[in-house]
């Protein structure tokens, strides 16, 4: 039986997308598999296993007591965090050991990333309670002896704050969903009219306006007629988030024209601004988590630099895409790409 059986396990383990090597009784070397030899190869080239001694040596792990039948240990090596499961468990009459070698580090990158997205975003959040909150207690406590300019304005700001609370809290659930893999079961895909969409999205933007010395306009070319599929809530979002970059990143007076253009293949949405434009080193970072460009220092607001991230990878569950084309000084045009097939 062993000598049959064994072959075939070889070629099973040989198959199998992970790095796996088996020891015997004595703790020697009986089988590793390709992928296991090409990964140790890769991590420790000097050293050569050929005993579970070596290996609880080379990774510095301590050995496993004979009580115990599963061990699990997290090492970092050249940068990496690897994560070494030792199982102990009985095959052909005898006890055997298998080690299996996963490479975390993708993993670990990814939980730094979700942390510091929830501690961004709360940071903000609890920063907007606190201007609503002094502005409630103003309007209890001094109504009386408040102006009624003065009333209005703390009112105003007050919306518009709160209007700022619900976008993070949105992003915020978003980010999550697309952490988790869950956003796909989240979406809520329909038949749309594109400029229903931008309208809904400029009367947002004009009620909201987050900085309010900017004067804007934008001028609307889109076809009345022309419909994409997507998540209707999801993709206002993105559009407004696009007419407030446009209008963050400009002198003023901002002008903002949006256009549409169908081909048989493609249904794309334009939103030009005449802002200050992306210089040319900041271009392959404009669509990472939490990077703003040079010229933030230009501008009365504060973001998180998650919007355009978040809305290029929300558009690729919709079978859409996220570009632009920017020369600094000359503004910029962002192209959202809803694909027909």
């Amino acid at each position: 039986m062993k000598e049959s059986y064994f072959p075939v396990l070889c070629r099973i383990i040989d198959e199998l997308n992970s790095c796996l090597l088996f020891f015997d009784h004595n703790g020697n070397l009986i089988k590793s598999n390709k992928k296991a030899d090409f990964f140790l190869a890769q991590y420790i080239p000097e050293h050569l296993i050929l005993t579970l001694e070596d290996l609880e040596h080379i990774f510095k792990l301590e050995p496993m007591d004979a009580d115990i039948s599963k061990n699990s240990n997290e090492v970092f090596i050249k940068n990496s965090f690897l994560k070494i499961e030792r199982t102990v468990f009985p095959m052909l009459d005898q006890k055997v050991t298998l080690v299996t070698i996963l490479d975390n580090t993708g993993q670990r990158k990814q939980m730094t990333t979700m942390q510091k997205q929830t501690t961004d975003l709360l940071w903000k959040i609890r920063s907007r309670i606190t201007p609503v909150h002094n502005a409630i207690t103003l309007l209890l406590q001094y109504s009386t002896d408040l102006e009624k300019d003065m009333q209005t304005n703390l009112l105003e700001n007050s919306r518009i704050e709160l209007y700022q609370l619900e976008r993070y809290m949105d992003n915020f659930r978003d980010l999550s969903m697309i952490n988790g893999n869950l956003f796909q079961q989240s979406l809520s895909m329909n038949t749309v009219v594109l400029n229903e969409l931008v309208l809904k999205a400029l009367h947002t933007v004009e009620q909201h306006t987050i900085i309010p010395k900017k004067n804007f306009s934008i001028t609307n070319h889109v076809d009345k007629e022309c419909c994409i599929t997507g998540d209707r809530t999801r993709i206002i979002r993105i559009i407004e988030s696009l007419f407030f970059n446009s209008i963050v990143y400009s002198d003023n007076p901002v002008e903002i024209v949006v256009s549409s253009m169908v081909t048989p293949d493609v249904i794309s949405l334009k939103v030009a601004d005449n802002g200050f434009g992306i210089a040319e080193s900041e271009k392959p970072n404009i669509f990472s988590y939490g990077f703003r460009g040079t010229n933030t220092v230009k501008t009365e607001y504060s973001g998180l630099g998650c919007e355009l991230f978040l809305g290029r990878n929300m558009l690729l569950y919709m079978n859409a895409a996220l570009s632009f084309e920017s020369k600094e000084g000359n503004g910029t045009t962002f192209e959202i790409q809803f694909y027909r097939n």
